[in-house]
């Protein structure tokens, strides 16, 4: 949220029912062209940097709230004749995916992306993150994107006893697909999240175990 209050224009302002900015701050505002000269600048940096052939560009969880109370979102959606607010959604996808394949990179986004019906490049990759995997990954790959899976290693999920075994018995490619559905199925992403992470258990426990063992299951056919 730093960056509401950095770079005014590039998160969206909230507004309360009077209709005055409530000093909050919601997602990327996508409609407006300093925008997308501070992504262009921010990616090309990335790129530059990091050698990696793919970008992790997110989509997850977005909230349409600020968007819907702020007025330049507003104007632009009776501009274009818009009143559903996943064309907003669309145009920042659409304009971010162009932005990183300029770059000659590829892209992974969340599979709400993908849930909510937004048209992607072909070579998209779609992240598959919540429960009930085995079916989103039959109707990712069967839709012919490529697909990675999260689920399984959320690192941050504490629980007790010998919970390794879980994260090694996982196949991201044990749904119910053709085979060339399964080959669709190019990795799987570990997850880190801090709710139940700090520096007594960050390395001991869930990066030295946790990642050996999710490692030795995505690097074995």
């Amino acid at each position: 949220k730093l960056g509401g209050r950095g770079i005014p224009e590039l998160l969206t302002a909230c507004y309360d029912s009077s209709g005055k900015p409530d000093g909050t701050y919601g997602p990327i505002n996508p409609v407006v062209n300093t925008t997308w000269e501070y992504l262009g600048t921010f990616f090309k940096e990335v790129a530059g940097v990091f050698p990696d052939p793919y970008l992790h560009l997110g989509g997850d969880e977005v909230s349409f709230s600020c968007w819907e109370s702020n007025p330049v979102i507003q104007q632009w959606m009776k501009d274009h004749g818009y009143t559903d607010y996943s064309k907003v959604e669309q145009y920042h996808e659409t304009t971010l995916l162009d932005l990183v394949a300029r770059l000659n990179k590829q892209y992974i986004v969340w599979q709400e992306i993908f849930d909510n019906g937004l048209e992607v490049l072909p070579n998209t990759v779609i992240d598959v993150w919540k429960k009930g995997w085995e079916d989103e990954m039959k109707r990712v790959t069967a839709s012919g994107l490529h697909a990675i899976l999260s689920t399984c290693w959320y690192l941050n999920d504490i629980s007790y006893g010998a919970d390794w075994t879980k994260y090694y018995q996982c196949d991201p490619q044990n749904f119910n697909g053709t085979k060339e559905e399964q080959e669709l199925v190019v990795g799987g992403h570990c997850c880190l999240w801090g709710e139940f992470v700090d520096s007594t258990n960050f390395l001991t426990r869930l990066v030295i175990l946790y990642l050996c063992d999710s490692s030795c299951r995505l690097s074995v056919p």
